[in-house]
């Protein structure tokens, strides 16, 4: 299989796009974690 130049272009954007949104969910779960571990004092 012989990729055109654009073709190889678009699905390295796929995979980036793909990425972006597995780091965001990585980030996001760690952000959750830490506010669930964080204790909450009344003042």
């Amino acid at each position: 299989m012989v990729l055109s130049f654009n073709q190889a272009i678009e699905l390295s954007d796929v995979k980036f796009m793909q990425e972006k949104k597995l780091t965001g969910k990585y980030f996001e779960e760690i952000l959750v974690k830490r506010i669930k571990a964080t204790p909450i004092f009344p003042f």
